[in-house]
C-alpha cells in the first residue's frame, strides 16, 4: 500500500469511528429523553450511557438541545440531497413522494423505532421534533433550524422553477412544505396516542401537502408557462 493510500485508509477509519461515536451519543441521548424526560437527563447521563468523555460530546455537539435535534438535522440534510436529486419537470406532490421514497430506501422508515412513555413506537425523527413542544431550549434551537431549512428550501425552489430574484413565491412553496411536514409530525404524535396502528409520517406528509397543492400548483404552473 502506498503512503497516500495508507493515509486515505486511516482517514476513512477515523471518519467512520467519528460517525459511530456521534450515532452512539444520539442513540443514548434519545433513549434517555424518552425514559426520563429531557429536563431530567443531564449531559453526564448521556456521556455515561454512550461511554464517552464529556470532551468527546463537545466535539460533536454544542449543547443538549443540539443532540436532541440531531436526528432532525440529519434527516433534513438527507432530505435536501434527495430532493436535489429529483428530476425536473415533476409536480410538487410527485416531487415530495419521490424524495420521501429515497429517504425510505436510505432506511428512515425502517430504522429503529423508539417508544414513548406509553410504550407506543415512535420514529426517531418524530421523537426529535416533538421534544421542541414542551422544552423551551429545544424549541428555540428547533426554530433556528426551521428558519435555516426554509432558506435552503426556498433557494432550491427558486433554482428548480427558475424564479427571478425579485419573486417571493419560492418562500411560499418552502413554507408550505415545512408546514405540511410539521403537521404530519404532530398529527402522527396525536394518532400514535389514539390508535395502535397510526399512518406513517410520510403518508401524513403527503396528505398534508395535498391540502396546499391547488394554490401552490398554480404558482408553479404560472412560472412554467
Amino acid at each position: 500500500m502506498t503512503s497516500e493510500a495508507h493515509q486515505d485508509a486511516n482517514s476513512s477509519r477515523r471518519e467512520r469511528k467519528k460517525a459511530e461515536t456521534r450515532a452512539r451519543i444520539v442513540e443514548s441521548a434519545t433513549a434517555l429523553f424518552l425514559e426520563r424526560g429531557y429536563d431530567a437527563t443531564t449531559l453526564q447521563d448521556i456521556t455515561e450511557r454512550a461511554d464517552v468523555a464529556p470532551r468527546t460530546f463537545y466535539l460533536h455537539f454544542r449543547s443538549k438541545a443540539d443532540v436532541a435535534l440531531a436526528r432532525y438535522l440529519n434527516w433534513f440534510e438527507d432530505f435536501m440531497v434527495a430532493i436535489e436529486a429529483s428530476p425536473e419537470g415533476v409536480g410538487l406532490a410527485e416531487l415530495l413522494e419521490q424524495t420521501l421514497e429515497r429517504l425510505r430506501m436510505k432506511g428512515y422508515a425502517s430504522g429503529i423505532r423508539l417508544r414513548n412513555s406509553d410504550g407506543r413506537p415512535i420514529p426517531p425523527v418524530v421523537a426529535a421534533m416533538l421534544l421542541s413542544e414542551s422544552h423551551a431550549e429545544v424549541a428555540g434551537r428547533f426554530q433556528q433550524l426551521k428558519v435555516e431549512s426554509l432558506h435552503r428550501l426556498a433557494a432550491f425552489f427558486k433554482d428548480r422553477y427558475r424564479y427571478e430574484d425579485n419573486r417571493f413565491e419560492p418562500y411560499i412553496i418552502a413554507s408550505a412544505l415545512i408546514a405540511a411536514w410539521t403537521a404530519a409530525v404532530y398529527g402522527f404524535g396525536f394518532l400514535a396516542g389514539a390508535t395502535d396502528d397510526p399512518p406513517a409520517p410520510d403518508e401524513l406528509a403527503l396528505q398534508s401537502l395535498g391540502a396546499y397543492l391547488s394554490g401552490l400548483g398554480s404558482l408553479v404552473r404560472d412560472q412554467a408557462s
